[in-house]
């Protein structure tokens, strides 16, 4: 099984190769024009839109399974639901994926801010509404819930990322982005001449380590749906008081889906409208059933 993760911008012929041998195919497609070309433009500053749009589009008719990767800010977040929609009903994807922005010097330069945790669990619940009535599920990577998880991500998972320098990583974001945090998700190489693939065997050990469920999670009752999280965003970070934005997220997505998985889709309803109750859920020190009654004093 082949997975291609691609920003969309490739030439017609590429589109085609693409669309007949990859089986799933993760294309970073924010939005109609005004939200995706503002998000994401070319090198010399021309919008994306038409390139990307045009080779979802012949991905969407291909053999290919298409899963749409949306990257909300702070700006997209009130619109999302009805940009979800245009993008179900336009492409018919096999899903959304929605991922808040991570910020970074120059998203900060674009003017482009994530969402609130709130702002974003908000209109990824909405998004899900509008997207059923096409078939199509709103995912968020660390909500999860159909199956239990002891990785969030490929790390941990032993799935090799094989990179056009020939590095084959546990790890599909840069490799700077993980160094600079201090962590080595290196698991070998493919060398030029043969094409054979080496892997290191202390390395894979040493990833999977890293990929363990932290121990600040073991009373979550997310614990075995987020798996964590992302090591590399949350790697070394300072623990601010109180939860972590995505922590705030995750929470809220994983309660919300229980309840629809339950057949309550009105108490989920009414507990993301509800910000006195997502509190209260959102602040409980433990979900562990015999502290409950240590939170309430």
């Amino acid at each position: 099984r082949f997975e291609m993760a691609t920003n969309g911008c490739f030439d017609a012929a590429k589109c085609r190769f693409v669309g007949n041998n990859i089986d799933y195919v993760v294309i970073s497609f924010d939005g109609p024009a005004a939200v995706h070309d503002h998000h994401r433009p070319l090198r010399n500053g021309a919008g994306s839109y038409d390139l990307v749009s045009r080779n979802a589009m012949a991905l969407s008719g291909s053999k290919t399974n298409l899963s749409i990767r949306v990257c909300m800010t702070q700006a997209s977040a009130g619109r999302f639901v009805r940009d979800a929609e245009w993008l179900c009903r336009t492409f018919r994807p096999a899903a959304l994926n929605v991922e808040p922005l991570r910020p970074t010097p120059q998203s900060a330069r674009a003017g482009l801010m994530p969402p609130t945790p709130w702002e974003f669990a908000r209109a990824v619940h909405g998004a899900s509404r509008v997207s059923t009535s096409f078939g199509i599920p709103v995912i968020y990577a660390s909500a999860l819930i159909d199956r239990v998880r002891s990785a969030f991500c490929p790390v941990g998972r032993d799935v090799p990322i094989v990179c056009p320098d020939g590095g084959v990583y546990a790890c599909y974001l840069q490799e700077r982005d993980w160094i600079d945090v201090g962590l080595d998700l290196r698991l070998g190489h493919v060398l030029p001449k043969d094409g054979q693939l080496h892997l290191d065997r202390s390395a894979i050990d040493r990833v999977r380590k890293v990929a363990e469920i932290p121990a600040a999670c073991y009373s979550c009752f997310c614990r075995w749906h987020c798996a964590g999280g992302c090591r590399v965003s949350l790697h070394g970070t300072q623990r601010k008081e109180g939860p972590e934005d995505f922590c705030i997220q995750t929470r809220i997505l994983c309660a919300c889906g229980l309840l629809d998985r339950l057949g309550r889709p009105d108490l989920s309803d009414r507990l993301m409208a509800d910000n006195e109750a997502l509190e209260k859920m959102i602040f409980r020190k433990s979900d562990e059933i015999t502290k409950w009654e240590d939170d309430e004093s």
